[in-house]
């Protein structure tokens, strides 16, 4: 609950949100403070989520929606939004991929991996390893938002949490499938620094 946001906030007020957040929750946030905190400006910017406590350390950023894989440290506080899983993402239109297809033919096509940071290792990579497989990566992509482009035009797979897979399937013409292997689940979260607390803005 924000109190008298429209002078408790003289600059604008960084918010920090992973990739695919940016595309399903933010029109939602900036309709809810349009509002209720019209003062308040806004500073939406992209966050890596195993960066959480650096972007608070530099001051970059009040608060954080993002992916929690890992417990978050103890000088951060944390409301939890929901929990997700991933589905795989693609063209039914442009080959033979369907939603009963088998691990070998999963392990048969080219991934694509949204990777903020460029890492061509994600969470599914440790569920495959237990079970003695890997994924082929062809490309990693720097936003969710660039992914039903490459994913219309491609014949790639590419893994994304459930709720972003019903977004793009709705708005872009393309299909998903549970992950032939149990898929990684994550929890959703908002997060800041305990030390805001202190501020009035951010007190009941």
């Amino acid at each position: 609950h924000l109190k008298k946001p429209s002078t408790a906030f003289k600059y604008p007020t960084p918010v920090n949100m992973t990739a695919p957040l940016e595309m399903l929750p933010l029109s939602g946030f900036l309709t809810y403070f349009a509002s209720e905190a019209s003062g308040l400006t806004l500073h939406v910017i992209n966050v890596n989520y195993q960066k959480i406590g650096d972007a608070f350390h530099r001051e970059d950023a009040d608060l954080t929606i993002a992916a929690i894989v890992e417990s978050h440290e103890s000088h951060h506080s944390c409301t939890h939004l929901y929990r997700d899983h991933f589905v795989t993402l693609f063209n039914a239109q442009s080959f033979g991929y369907t939603e009963s297809s088998s691990l070998d033919r999963y392990l048969s096509f080219r991934n694509l991996l949204v990777s903020p940071r460029g890492y061509a290792h994600g969470l599914t990579e440790r569920m495959l390893s237990e079970m003695g497989a890997s994924r082929k990566i062809i490309s990693t992509l720097q936003r969710f938002s660039t992914l039903p482009f490459v994913i219309r035009g491609t014949p790639f797979l590419c893994n994304v949490p459930s709720v972003v897979a019903r977004y793009l399937k709705s708005n872009f013409d393309l299909s998903s499938a549970p992950l032939p292997f149990e898929s990684p689940e994550f929890d959703v979260a908002i997060n800041w620094h305990k030390s805001i607390e202190r501020d009035n803005a951010f007190r009941e």
